[in-house]
């Protein structure tokens, strides 16, 4: 299998996913390695940073409603199909003081295992459960704590982890250049 990595960002997030199956396309790079090629060194061939902060007029057509996201999709050239493989959105919240961070993630996963956050080779993991999903992905969401808002702003890689239905775990790096400018960004909007 002949794979690319194409870091995307945009402001139709759950648009930008695809309805292909996750499992067989995780499935495939996990046969090959355990951990997915990094998005932080795919932002550092393109000029700028691996975040985009993203406004728009919000349900109601209005308020401008900001966010920042990092996606990650996988481009499978022998079958033609592209799959996300991770989103990672941050979005003010009026009951989180830091934000609130959602992953999406594609289907086929074990729900109770939820997904693990982890900054550079830190000990500590954050663990956020997943909440809900749609035909799109599956989520989880959680307001982003100081100590882990903290760890992002000062790091080089968040490794996100989730396991499969089958039991095979897959880690993703996503690259924390540019990270605070994005957050910052966002906070004064």
């Amino acid at each position: 299998m002949s794979s690319k990595l194409f870091l995307v960002s945009s402001a139709a997030l759950l648009a930008a996913s695809l309805s292909l199956p996750g499992l067989a396309v995780a499935q495939s790079l996990t046969t090959k390695t355990k951990t997915a090629p990094s998005a932080g060194q795919a932002a550092q061939k393109q000029p700028g940073n691996a975040w985009a902060v993203n406004c728009g007029g919000g349900q109601s057509g209005g308020e401008l409603v900001c966010q920042m996201v990092q996606n990650v999709i996988v481009q499978d050239n022998k079958r033609k199909q592209r799959q996300r493989l991770i989103s990672v959105i941050i979005r003010p919240a009026k009951e989180a003081v830091n934000h609130q961070m959602v992953i999406a993630a594609p289907h086929g996963l074990n729900l109770i295992e939820g997904v693990e956050l982890k900054v550079d080779d830190a000990e500590k993991i954050t663990k956020f459960p997943f909440k809900t999903s749609d035909r799109n992905g599956t989520y989880a969401s959680e307001p982003i704590s100081d100590i882990l808002l903290e760890a992002m702003r000062r790091g080089r890689k968040l490794n996100v982890s989730y396991t499969f239905a089958n039991g095979k775990k897959i880690n993703i790096p996503l690259g924390l250049l540019g990270f605070t400018a994005a957050y910052n960004k966002l906070a004064s909007n």
